[in-house]
């Protein structure tokens, strides 16, 4: 009965999960947009092919391309994680700035993008599993060159729905949303100074603890007062500075550092 059928379909919508992370681009650690190494980012996880143009508003966010040519973003994950899907039917979906829900359903292949387009006003996004240098792309968005894509979200959940019985999208909140982007990228700014440990001129500052694990041993970059500082992860919660023969300089410190595990 029709009953039966609205709890059925309660309990189905309740146990979706949106697969994407930082679905409605409200995390960016290095801004909108900005640079994780030498990659170009519209927002954490959501990697750019070349430099975009971006914008958040109130209600939504906005990238574009320019003028020389189209712009693609998309989202990536890992073989460990992408492999829990393959043979599944998984459902992207998309809202605009307009609240029009556009959705397109697929079978995860390893090897061959699911076909499965969303055509919007000169941009689209690609149900596009697609397997690449140990990681896949989720959602791969292409944007006409001079183009502009307005979205409040983007959402792929395991099954098949349309856009009638679509979950309601519901956002993991912003502390949930930027603890799993820290696992893949973070930074700090804030100076620390580097103490001297035992005898000898050998400074070291010793377990500069990451905010969140990372999802694996990251890449270290830093900056500081003295330009012989070494950064290193000594594994994914936390890295150290070292500065050698540090009794030539005054109180040595840290100025910035990042640790980058995007994919």
């Amino acid at each position: 009965n029709h009953i039966e059928e609205g709890l059925e379909a309660i309990s189905a919508n309740a146990r979706a999960r949106n697969l994407l992370d930082n679905s409605n681009f409200e995390i960016a650690q290095a801004g909108y947009p900005g640079k994780h190494g030498e990659k170009w980012f519209v927002a954490d996880r959501w990697e750019a092919e070349q430099r975009p143009n971006t914008a958040m508003y109130d209600n939504h966010f906005a990238f574009n391309a320019h003028d020389g040519g189209e712009i693609v973003v998309c989202q990536k994950t890992t073989d460990k994680i992408a492999a829990k899907l393959i043979g599944k039917t998984v459902t992207l979906a998309v809202c605009t700035e307009a609240n029009e829900i556009l959705c397109a359903t697929g079978t995860v292949a390893y090897d061959t993008p699911v076909a499965q387009i969303i055509y919007g006003n000169d941009w689209s996004v690609a149900l596009h599993f697609f397997h690449s240098a140990g990681s896949y792309q989720l959602a791969r968005f292409i944007v006409n060159a001079g183009k502009t894509v307005n979205i409040k979200w983007v959402a792929l959940y395991e099954g098949s729905y349309t856009v009638e019985t679509l979950p309601p999208y519901i956002p993991k909140g912003y502390a949930a949303e930027l603890a799993e982007c820290m696992r893949y990228f973070q930074f700090d700014n804030r100076t620390q100074y580097i103490l001297t440990l035992g005898a000898g001129d050998y400074f070291k500052i010793l377990n500069i603890q990451f905010f969140v694990p990372m999802r694996i041993t990251p890449t270290i970059t830093g900056q500081g007062t003295e330009s012989s500082i070494v950064f290193s992860a000594y594994n994914n919660k936390g890295l150290e500075a070292r500065l050698e023969n540090a009794s030539n300089f005054n109180t040595p410190a840290v100025t910035y550092w990042e640790a980058n595990a995007d994919l």
